[in-house]
């Protein structure tokens, strides 16, 4: 876009030239008029040359800093402010909406199980080390945990990515919900193994450190979990 100041300067420049040459005009028909006095004729348009010179190099060296000075205080161009269109912000809402109705459900799934597993698994297995707790109760309360770690298995099958989601937000929930099955699969398992191990009578340190392995990795399953869903919470602003 043309500024109204440079359109100014730049048509004074062109009209200080348009003088100029008019000026240069005369001198030259002065010049040819006087033929009779050559001398006066000289030094007359060489004053006339010089004091002209002068008077359109000043003008364009004034005029040329002026217009410096208008372009510095000339103040920039902001872009146009971004406006998203409403049906933009409805999508938007509908994937955040979605997104937090189903994290709130497996949440609730989650802590619910989390709560028995602490109270059924890790009470237990400390108090049997402490002589609190009995093998048969520990042994009991593992046959309570496969059945709800096999229904909140299920729930989590059926627990979806939204569809108003994005494909990409998609893919990375169901390689959260891919981790925490794994984290199932390896908590039963741990369980299948203690339970062999009483009825074989074969329970000893070395036995309960390699149940402790698969538990632990199984928390690290979780961990991922939680980073996938973190990722997606951010993406959409929650």
């Amino acid at each position: 876009m043309i500024h109204m100041d440079d359109l100014f300067f730049t048509l004074l420049r062109y009209s200080l030239v348009g003088i100029g040459v008019s000026i240069g005009g005369l001198i030259y028909s002065f010049v040819k008029k006087s033929s009779e006095t050559p001398n006066l004729r000289l030094d007359l348009a060489t004053r006339l040359a010089f004091f002209f010179t002068l008077i359109l190099s000043s003008s364009f060296f004034i005029f040329s800093i002026i217009g410096m000075d208008s372009q510095k205080n000339t103040p920039p161009l902001e872009p146009p402010p971004i406006i998203q269109d409403d049906r933009s912000m409805r999508r938007i809402d509908s994937r955040r909406e979605s997104f937090q109705a189903w994290l709130s459900n497996l949440q609730a799934n989650l802590e619910i199980f989390d709560a028995r597993w602490q109270n059924l698994w890790t009470d237990s297995f400390d108090g049997l080390q402490a002589g609190t707790v009995t093998m048969s109760t520990l042994y009991h309360n593992t046959e309570i945990l496969q059945i709800e770690m096999e229904r909140l298995r299920e729930r989590i099958h059926h627990s979806n990515p939204p569809e108003q989601l994005t494909s990409q937000q998609q893919k990375r929930l169901h390689r959260a919900m891919e981790e925490f099955d794994e984290m199932i699969k390896l908590r039963l398992e741990a369980c299948e193994d203690f339970q062999e191990l009483v009825k074989k009578d074969k329970l000893s340190q070395k036995k309960i450190d390699k149940i402790r392995e698969k538990l632990y990795r199984s928390n690290e399953c979780i961990q991922r979990a939680s980073v996938d869903v973190a990722e997606v919470r951010m993406q959409l602003g929650l």
